[in-house]
C-alpha cells in the first residue's frame, strides 16, 4: 500500500506524467509537454526537450531496454525516429545543474526525481545498473549513455552519466541534494539506458 501511495505522490509531483493523453500542454502561456512520434517529452526550460521515459520502458518509472554503443549508432534516432536523438554529455550536465534532485525509493521503483529550477517541470530517472555479458551490474546506480565520445580511447569508450543515492554510498563529488552525479567514460560494449532528447 505504501508503495502505491508513493507512486501516486511521485506521479502528482511529476505533473508532466498526468498529461500523457494530450499532445501539447500549456503552462503560463508556454508549451511545457507534448509528444513526437508517439513518445512524450517535457520542456524543463533547457536547451533541449527531454523524453519522459527511457527507451524500451513501459512508463516513466520503469527501467527500459539496455543498449551498447559498439557500432557507434544513435539508437534514439534509429529506433524512435523523427527528431529524437541521444543527449550529449553537456546536455546531461545542463540537466543535472538546472534541477533540484530528490532520491525516490519504494518496493516498485527507485531513482532520481528532478525539478527544473527554471520552470518547475519534473523529470524522473530510474536506476538501472548496466549490462555486461548478460548480467546486470551495479543495479543501485543509474547508468545512462550520452552521444559524446569518451575522453580516453574514444574508439572504445563513450561518455555516460551515472548517479546514485548519497545515503547509501560515500564519494567526494558534486552532490546535488540527495543524489550524486558524475560523468564518466564507459566501455562501448557495456549496455546502458538511453533517455532521448529533442532539439527545440
Amino acid at each position: 500500500m505504501k508503495a502505491k501511495i508513493l507512486m501516486l505522490l511521485v506521479a502528482l509531483l511529476m505533473g508532466n506524467l498526468s498529461v500523457m493523453s494530450q499532445d501539447v500542454i500549456e503552462s503560463n502561456g508556454s508549451v511545457t509537454a507534448g509528444s513526437h512520434k508517439d513518445h512524450y517529452w517535457v520542456d524543463l526550460d533547457l536547451s533541449v526537450k527531454w523524453a519522459t521515459r527511457n527507451m524500451g520502458a513501459e512508463d516513466a518509472y520503469k527501467v527500459g531496454s539496455y543498449y551498447s554503443r559498439e557500432n557507434g549508432s544513435d539508437p534514439a534516432a534509429t529506433i524512435w525516429g523523427g527528431n529524437w536523438r541521444m543527449p550529449t554529455i553537456d546536455e546531461w550536465v545542463e540537466l543535472v545543474l538546472n534541477c533540484d534532485w530528490k532520491w525516490i525509493k519504494s518496493e516498485e521503483f527507485t531513482g532520481a526525481l528532478g525539478t527544473s529550477k527554471n520552470n518547475g517541470e519534473k523529470i524522473y530517472l530510474p536506476v538501472s545498473g548496466y549490462k555486461y555479458k548478460g548480467k546486470i551490474l551495479e543495479p543501485e546506480v543509474g547508468d545512462y549513455w550520452s552521444s559524446s565520445p569518451g575522453s580516453h580511447r574514444p574508439a572504445e569508450r563513450s561518455e555516460a552519466l551515472v548517479f546514485f543515492d548519497m545515503n547509501t554510498m560515500t564519494l567526494v563529488g558534486p552532490k546535488k541534494g540527495e543524489v550524486y552525479f558524475d560523468d564518466t567514460d564507459m566501455e562501448k560494449v557495456y549496455k546502458l539506458q538511453i533517455r532521448p532528447v529533442l532539439d527545440k
